[in-house]
């Protein structure tokens, strides 16, 4: 009965908080000029106005604009131009308006161009009823049903979807839940089911069903889901008493044993995590005031399981007054931690389950005792230890004690308050000489030795106190560098307790190459290092161990590096020493294993040098994609090495007969000379002093000869053959690559150069033109040019006819005559003539003559003549 609530304030919160954020926009500067109004009405599907209705216009995320319909359901937004998301709801705070769903909202695009109405009208509404029943068809009270949200397109602005929820809601005696929502609607986002829960203690499991879409009053009848496996037993104590109230849960499935201690669970077949814990009045059934009890359990059957919880036993705390002769201390609050049985066998044939239990605060009676009911053989959880907080009256502070594990009935005895004593003792190198500086800790307090090695520190009664020495100042010259050294001791009054250092060793470590040649500037970093000794070497002190982090060493011009360590030194956890010798020293780094307990205080190690050389070439030709069109072509060729030796190239397979070598740090270059036309392959070998080598090649290319001159061709035929060949108003001239030549030595020429090749000319205008080209291939050789001449006659002729300028008789003889002219491709015909004129009939006449030139091209010229 929560998720619907939970889920409308959800809705009308993200409301509140839309508006809230575009009020702070609003706040942050005035509307932009290309400002556009969007206004309308929201109503429902009987055309009713929806007053109190949030729209806000969202952009990127952001709330840009927002409004409130009025009591005929109108809003108006201002907003630039653009896109946005429009979104509308009721407010957190408002009432459920009465025909629409409880819970509900719209929300679509919105593209905004200039003012514009979009009115919202919502889906008609539509009653939803889940009916529930059983498989015997009877209907089920008190199932929890969760439905999923729901949305349908809105009638009159299809961009925009009107969502709606029914809130969580249990089944009536009739086994039905009611709930408003739009027609049309089909489940929105990822979850389209929902879900029924049972009540408890119904036997029934949790289950799921789909939903619909919905047209019309819409009734979903589902059906709940019974186990078809179950789970019983009862829960005894180690005396065999049977245990009631006991929460117990397989699973979805719960229970508490009732007073015989019995439990019935059901479920699906499978595995779950059986769990039961202490009922309410657990103390009074002589267990642990709270417990818990987990393991994993397969039901494939109905099956019975019964639990044996263990012996409890009884801690008990005794509380004494240590300033008051050990008398009890009444009052005290004594805290205990849990406590933990891993692995019990509560179930016949089930290992493996978990037991936890603890125990009330409890305070200390007149025998200084407080008493707690625990499992047998349980361990204090995660090691935590009791905590008695004496009355305050006593001023005491609190106090911490270990606890041990439990075997039967068991008693810790806590003192308060923690009494010291004074321990005094000389820090010594092992020839005797005190060590000053040095900082001593028992954990209870701590002090520094003066120039005499003295220290006076306090620490608790008896025998589990620990001495801790250390010195981070040591500058690793008489003793290792950052060193601590620790033990344990008892103590049962004041005493004295004085420590001799162990032997500090000199050791050189140096470090030599391939040659046997010192390596100077090389960094070792040692690992830490811990030192453990017999239990009777220093005297009174027990679980002695001494560490060191050494400092990182570099080796002098002689390859060597100086250390101080303790004798008896090992790796902590194995951790190797590492060394690194310098970059441009061409030997690699490595790890070994220091040995500083040996007699032998010179430590030689050797680095070794496993990289072959690197070889590079370089060439600037004068032609591109590696080609040279002149000559000689030069190659240069280096090789790189820290120790490099050799360097060694042929040209063609034949080595030249002077290389010229030049030596630089770490490197051997040369420069190869090349000069006939034609593929050079070129191979060179670089050896190093570790007689590591490489090989690498390349090829010189050399093309001294130019390609093939460039073929130009028209688009067609010409139009008219004679006079040198004329073009009819266009022609488009194309230069073609006629390849390149092979080189000297037979082997293909770098190639024509697509880019070198013109591009295609189109002529449009009257006239002879003349084309020419030229091609390059890639080494940068250049064609001999090729021409093309070209006629177009883009121009139609001339002609101009005249007839007699005075009246004809009828009759009468007459003629008119005409001259033509082109300057392109010729006439067709001759140039000028005559022609007879009709004279038969009086009024007006008008009479045509047409040119036509050698391409097509025709002009047409009229004259008019009066015949009386």
């Amino acid at each position: 009965m929560t998720k619907g609530p939970q889920r409308a304030a959800g809705i009308r919160r993200g409301a509140a908080l839309v508006l809230g954020l575009l009020l702070i926009a609003l706040a942050a500067g005035a509307a932009s000029a290309s400002a556009a109004t969007v206004s309308g009405v929201v109503r429902t599907a009987a055309g009713d106005p929806v007053p109190g209705v949030v729209l806000t216009a969202i952009k990127r995320f952001d709330p840009v604009a927002t409004a409130t319909t009025g009591l005929d359901g109108s809003y108006s937004l201002t907003v630039d131009s653009g896109s946005y998301q429009l979104s509308g709801a009721l407010p957190e705070e408002a009432d459920p308006i009465p025909g629409l769903p409880t819970q509900w909202s719209f929300n679509g695009s919105l593209s905004v161009s200039g003012d514009q109405t979009v009115n919202v009208t919502l889906p008609a509404v539509r009653t939803l009823t889940v009916h529930v029943l059983d498989s015997r068809e009877a209907p089920q009270e008190g199932f929890t049903v969760s439905l999923p949200g729901l949305r349908a397109a809105t009638a009159d602005a299809p961009s925009l979807q009107a969502f709606s929820s029914v809130p969580d809601a249990v089944t009536d005696a009739d086994g039905e839940v009611h709930g408003l929502v739009f027609d049309g609607s089909r489940p929105a986002g990822f979850r389209g089911t929902g879900s029924l829960t049972p009540p408890d203690g119904s036997g029934f499991l949790p289950s799921t069903f789909s939903v619909p879409a919905i047209s019309g009053d819409t009734t979903l009848v589902v059906h709940a889901a019974e186990p078809s496996t179950h789970v019983t037993g009862v829960v005894r104590d180690a005396n065999g008493d049977l245990v009631p109230g006991v929460p117990v849960s397989l699973g979805p499935a719960s229970d508490v044993t009732d007073a015989g201690g019995a439990y019935s669970l059901g479920v699906e077949p499978g595995s779950y995590t059986f769990s039961a814990s202490a009922p309410a009045d657990s103390g009074a059934l002589g267990l642990p005031d709270n417990w818990f009890l987990s393991g994993s359990l397969r039901a494939t059957a109905d099956r019975t399981f019964d639990v044996t919880l263990p012996q409890t036993v009884t801690l008990t705390t005794r509380v004494l007054d240590a300033e008051d002769g050990d008398a009890p201390l009444e009052g005290a609050l004594v805290d205990l931690p849990g406590w933990d049985l891993r692995g019990v066998l509560v179930i016949d044939g089930v290992p493996n389950f978990g037991l936890n239990a603890s125990a009330a605060q409890g305070t200390t009676d007149a025998a200084g005792e407080a008493h707690a009911l625990l499992f047998d053989d349980a361990e204090p959880h995660f090691g935590q230890r009791v905590t008695v907080t004496p009355p305050e009256s006593t001023g005491y502070a609190p106090v911490e004690s270990s606890l041990p594990d439990l075997a039967g009935d068991t008693t810790v005895v806590v003192r308060a308050p923690v009494p010291f004593y004074w321990v005094t003792g000389t820090i010594r190198l092992d020839e005797g000489t005190p060590v000053a500086d040095v900082d001593v800790d028992d954990g209870l307090d701590s002090a520094t030795t003066g120039a005499d090695g003295v220290y006076r520190i306090k620490v608790e009664p008896g025998g589990g106190n620990s001495l801790s020495l250390a010195q981070p100042e040591a500058d690793g010259t008489e003793l290792p560098p950052n060193w601590t050294f620790s033990g344990r001791f008892g103590a049962y009054a004041d005493r004295t307790l004085d420590v001799t250092l162990p032997k500090a060793l000199h050791v050189t470590t140096r470090i030599l190459g391939d040659e046997d040649e010192p390596v100077p500037g090389t960094v070792i970093s040692i690992p830490r290092f811990s030192y453990w000794f017999p239990l009777d070497t220093f005297g009174e002190l027990t679980d002695v161990q001494a560490r060191a982090d050494p400092l990182t060493r570099t080796t002098d011009a002689n390859g060597e590096a100086f250390y101080v360590e303790f004798d008896g030194t090992q790796p902590t956890f194995g951790v190797a020493a590492r060394i690194s010798p310098p970059v441009d020293s061409g030997y690699d780094a490595r790890l070994f294993a220091p040995e500083f307990n040996r007699f032998d205080l010179l430590d030689v190690e050797h680095v070794h040098d496993s990289h072959a050389p690197t070889i590079a070439y370089s060439q600037s030709p004068d032609g591109a994609l590696g080609w040279w069109s002149g000559r000689p072509a030069s190659v240069h060729v280096t090789a790189n090495d820290p120790r490099i030796d050799t360097l060694a190239c042929t040209v063609d397979g034949v080595a030249p007969r002077r290389l010229g070598v030049v030596s630089g740090t770490g490197t051997l270059s040369a420069d190869l000379t090349v000069r006939g036309e034609g593929r050079h392959p070129i191979a060179c070998t670089a050896t190093d002093r570790s007689d590591h080598s490489t090989s690498e090649s390349t090829a010189a290319l050399i093309d001294l000869t130019n390609p093939g001159a460039s073929a130009l061709t028209a688009d067609r035929a010409p139009d008219y053959a004679g006079g040198g060949g004329w073009y009819a108003d266009t022609v488009t001239v194309t230069a073609i690559d006629t390849g390149d030549p092979l080189l000297a030595d037979g082997s293909a020429g770098s190639g024509v150069d697509p880019g070198s090749v013109p591009a295609p000319q189109t002529f449009t205008t009257s006239g002879r033109h003349v084309v020419s080209a030229t091609v390059a291939d890639i080494a940068g050789n250049v064609s001999r040019t090729t021409r093309l001449s070209v006629r177009v006659d883009a121009d139609a002729p001339m002609t101009t006819l005249t007839c007699p300028a005075r009246a004809v008789s009828l009759g009468a003889r007459a003629n008119a005559s005409w001259d033509d002219d082109d300057a392109g491709s010729g006439l067709v015909g001759p140039n000028h003539g005559r022609v007879a004129l009709d004279t038969t009939t009086l009024g007006s006449h008008t009479i045509d003559h047409t040119a036509t030139d050698r391409v097509g091209h025709t002009t047409t010229s009229s004259c008019s003549y009066e015949v009386v």
